[in-house]
């Protein structure tokens, strides 16, 4: 004959302890999360009913996992002995007990952040020769400014005081005109 086996009360305590590490993941979704959403303030701003259905279905389901983790609690430790005592199939106890004892939480990887933070500093080594490359630039433009300022009044400047000034560009001028170079 086979026995009715009730392992209701030793699934739900093997499921609690899968709960364990739920708990832990809450724990620091709860620091970072929002305490509360103002859904009211949110509804005000939404003019589309069919924006309205996506908040309302967002709202129900935000209750929903908010009162999934109001209910985790501590995990009861459970009573092999009694399972054992009253369950006479042969070996569902330890079978359950070993997978128990051998389930870990999943632990949250980041393959992510690594690619991330290495196109970031490249990004940040691009900026930094960007920003050089532009203080060069005003410290140019400065200085061309600053002649700009000492000239003053062009009106009152002789050609003499330019040639001087610049004698490259005079050498440049008698060159052109020694090539015969008049529309340049």
């Amino acid at each position: 004959t086979t026995e009715s086996v009730d392992c209701g009360g030793m699934l739900r305590s093997v499921n609690a302890t899968a709960l364990r590490g739920l708990r832990a993941s809450l724990r620091s979704f709860r620091t970072i999360a929002p305490q509360r959403v103002d859904f009211n303030a949110l509804s005000e701003k939404i003019t589309t009913v069919d924006a309205r259905a996506e908040l309302d279905a967002f709202r129900r389901t935000h209750n929903e996992l908010r009162q999934q983790a109001a209910t985790i609690g501590e995990i009861k430790t459970i009573d092999w002995a009694y399972y054992s005592q009253n369950i006479k199939s042969v070996g569902l106890v330890d079978s359950f007990k070993k997978a128990t004892e051998t389930l870990a939480p999943q632990t949250m990887t980041n393959p992510f952040t690594a690619e991330l933070e290495e196109n970031f500093a490249a990004l940040m080594k691009e900026a930094e020769e960007a920003k050089t490359f532009s203080e060069g630039q005003i410290l140019e433009l400065e200085a061309k400014l600053k002649e700009m300022d000492t000239v003053g009044d062009i009106k009152g400047v002789t050609m003499a005081e330019e040639t001087a000034k610049y004698p490259e560009l005079v050498a440049e001028i008698e060159e052109e005109i020694n090539n015969h170079e008049w529309f340049k």
